[in-house]
């Protein structure tokens, strides 16, 4: 269960899908509670984030009882609350990973999406904090229009420091449906180059889309709300962080007992791949493209981007099919043999000869999906 704490945080980043800080946070009291439940439930992983967890003042005790009850605790945090003391306790508590916010190595561009002087010294004085305790940890890099041509120098320096480094290409959309956030990031071929980084490693493992096995089309999309879900800092029980689709409040209602009604989940838990590709073929039909589309049954399919876009969990979501479609062309990429490096120094020349001309480097979202097909030959 992904559980964000509280809706406080003492940064103003740029692409916060917050927008909602009125509702009290869950009391003390209402969270060990709250613990228990879930664990009466079988939760076994629970990831602690906000805001910034560490930001309410009873958060070590919630972690503290979240041990004692066995969960395997994941954190996500910007890491300037982090002294050696709290550190201490959570080498202590054996927290199994802590994932931190790092935009660039360069503090100018990382505090430009901060928006707070001095917070990328803090974050890295965490995370060795961290690390010379043995505590697993991640810096976390989403791709944005600020830190486009030195964003790989976190993953330079999550090497120098013992780290581990996951980058992001896609940037979410915010917590009441608004995609604006979405388009903060690279255009599309920026975000190609993004996903090829992160799979270099692993370039061996891939096959062309072409000749993919096709996903089963009765299979779940995902875990939403079947083996995973997201609580509010007031306790609002939903799918995921991106499908807000109120299912309870553990406020009035205990979550092992709401989370085995069967009545709540019954449309979510009943959805299958096969409802996306009928509504993704209509879609393209209504916009006048011949034929199904060549991802789908690739496609990542995700009900919760489908639901903030456009209010239905099984709908045909623009964004979903942008984002697959970048995937499989990453992929396409490297199998043909373009190396990240390259493909990274010919962006930055792009955009730098775009910023010159009074272009913008990013891209609103586009039904790329009708124009976008794969590379044959």
């Amino acid at each position: 269960m992904h559980w964000d704490v509280t809706w406080r945080c003492d940064h103003a980043c740029t692409h916060c899908y917050l927008t909602d800080r009125r509702q009290p946070d869950l009391t003390l009291e209402e969270g060990k509670r709250l613990l228990a439940e879930m664990a009466r439930a079988g939760v076994m992983m629970l990831l602690f984030s906000g805001g910034d967890p560490f930001l309410r003042r009873d958060f070590m005790a919630l972690l503290a009882e979240a041990r004692r009850l066995r969960f395997d605790i994941r954190i996500n945090t910007h890491g300037n609350a982090i002294t050696e003391a709290i550190a201490d306790e959570l080498a202590r508590l054996k927290v199994g990973q802590i994932s931190l916010s790092v935009y660039s190595d360069r503090p100018q561009a990382h505090e430009a999406i901060t928006r707070v002087p001095g917070s990328l010294a803090k974050t890295l004085d965490a995370a060795r904090r961290l690390i010379v305790r043995g505590i697993k940890v991640v810096l976390k890099t989403p791709m944005l229009a600020e830190n486009l041509d030195h964003y790989e120098g976190v993953g330079r320096l999550a090497a120098e420091l013992g780290a581990y480094w996951e980058l992001d290409a896609h940037v979410l959309p915010d917590d009441a449906g608004g995609f604006e956030l979405c388009h903060s990031g690279g255009a599309w071929s920026d975000r190609v180059g993004a996903v090829m980084q992160t799979l270099e490693a692993r370039q061996g493992e891939f096959t062309p889309h072409m000749t993919l096995p096709p996903m089963p089309r009765g299979r779940r999309v995902c875990t939403a709300g079947n083996s995973s879900g997201y609580i509010t800092p007031d306790g609002q029980v939903t799918p995921c962080i991106n499908w807000r689709q109120t299912l309870g409040s553990t406020r009035e209602r205990p979550f092992d007992a709401l989370w085995a009604d069967p009545a709540p989940f019954a449309h979510i838990r009943g959805l299958r791949r096969a409802h996306f590709i009928e509504r993704c073929d209509a879609h393209r039909q209504a916009q006048g493209v011949e034929g199904a589309c060549p991802h789908e049954d690739q496609c990542s399919f995700c009900p919760g981007l489908a639901y903030a876009e456009v209010g239905e969990a099984a709908g045909h979501s623009d964004y979903v099919c942008e984002r697959t479609h970048i995937i499989m062309e990453a992929i396409e990429e490297m199998k043909a043999g373009a190396v990240t490096g390259d493909w990274a120094a010919r962006r930055a020349a792009q955009r730098a000869s775009g910023r010159a001309a009074g272009v913008s480097p990013t891209v609103s979202r586009a039904r790329l999906y009708a124009i976008r097909e794969p590379r044959r030959g």
